[in-house]
């Protein structure tokens, strides 16, 4: 699993590369009390993922096997928005906070662990 922290919207271009990999981007801290999603609404920018980049990774991958989309520890913001969508690879987002709903509405997947 990756670890680490970076700057604002870093963590994107790290998720693409754990997605790529087959392995999973973990933006925990590992400190008691500063992995609750409960408080994620105070998370650090390095643990921030922008959902339309999550909802483009999976569009984008769809179609055929591969990875799973795998994520931990992050601060989802934006509406996570896959209504109508076929999600052919397993969705997993352990330990996440979401500032908005997320819409499944119309959409078939393999596998969603939230």
């Amino acid at each position: 699993m990756m670890k680490g922290r970076m700057g604002s919207w870093a963590a994107e271009g790290r998720l693409k590369r754990a997605f790529l990999r087959h392995d999973t981007l973990d933006l925990r801290t590992e400190h008691q009390g500063q992995d609750d999603p409960a408080d994620g609404a105070g998370w650090t920018t390095g643990r921030q993922v922008r959902a339309d980049f999550i909802a483009g990774l999976i569009r984008e991958g769809n179609g055929g096997k591969g990875p799973a989309l795998s994520l931990a520890g992050a601060r989802v913001v934006g509406a996570l928005d896959l209504r109508n969508s076929r999600v052919d690879r397993p969705l997993i987002m352990k330990g996440c906070y979401f500032d908005e709903p997320i819409n499944l509405s119309g959409s078939s997947a393999v596998a969603i662990c939230l």
